[in-house]
């Protein structure tokens, strides 16, 4: 009950920030439908719940927003690609890929451009787009705002996103054994990576909506 405590002690309005790691750590190790997952989906609701129900008891007034950050996508049973340390694409690279498994970013060797979009798409065109960086930005992937210098750079020049549920690791970094046990990605443009629940609840509302059953909602996804 710390977070209604600070909320009815506070001597003016407040914004709470609550963030739990849950369900995504464990959807990444054993995928979105394991019954471990969906528990902690039920674990979460009756928690939010119960802090709906303190905050009744006390008579305050407060409105409690429910979202995720992200969504996420279940690998396929084949779906772990790599680029390995000695790998032909690394010829092409200032260094090798960065990002994240789902959207990688490749920083290639100035007049090598045309000769490395045909090799990756030769080797990982049939899971990932490989788009140039000056066309994510034109097209909004970032958003819809210039973006900085900053973060040009951190792109590089191409940009490649998964197609289906395939992810794309380079082999060089620390981290494999992981990688390779993972069920469940996400930050590629997929719905389900991409959409998140944004439910709001008051404490003057007459009853908790009935949405706000995450776990019943999950199982009928």
């Amino acid at each position: 009950y710390a977070i209604a405590d600070r909320i009815v002690q506070a001597s003016g309005p407040t914004y709470t920030y609550w963030y739990t790691p849950y369900p995504d750590t464990l959807a990444h190790e054993f995928g979105t439908r394991d019954d471990r997952v969906l528990r902690s989906v039920e674990d979460l609701d009756v928690a939010i719940g119960k802090l709906i129900a303190s905050l009744r008891e006390r008579d305050v007034v407060a409105r409690i927003i429910v979202t995720a950050d992200h969504g996420h996508l279940d690998v396929g049973g084949a779906g772990h690609l790599e680029v390995t340390a000695d790998d032909p694409l690394l010829e092409y690279l200032l260094c090798p890929p960065s990002g994240d498994v789902r959207t990688l970013y490749w920083h290639v060797k100035p007049g090598m451009h045309h000769a490395f979009k045909v090799a990756f798409k030769a080797r990982f065109g049939e899971w990932f787009l490989l788009i140039s960086a000056a066309d994510a930005e034109l097209e909004g992937l970032f958003g819809p705002e210039r973006l900085s210098d900053e973060t040009r750079v951190r792109i590089g020049d191409f940009i490649c996103v998964a197609l289906g549920r395939e992810v794309l690791r380079y082999t060089g970094a620390p981290g494999r054994e992981r990688y390779l046990a993972q069920r469940s990605h996400h930050s590629g443009l997929s719905a389900a990576e991409m959409l998140v629940p944004l439910i709001v609840i008051s404490t003057e509302d007459a009853e908790p909506p009935r949405d706000l059953d995450f776990a019943r909602q999950a199982r009928r996804v």
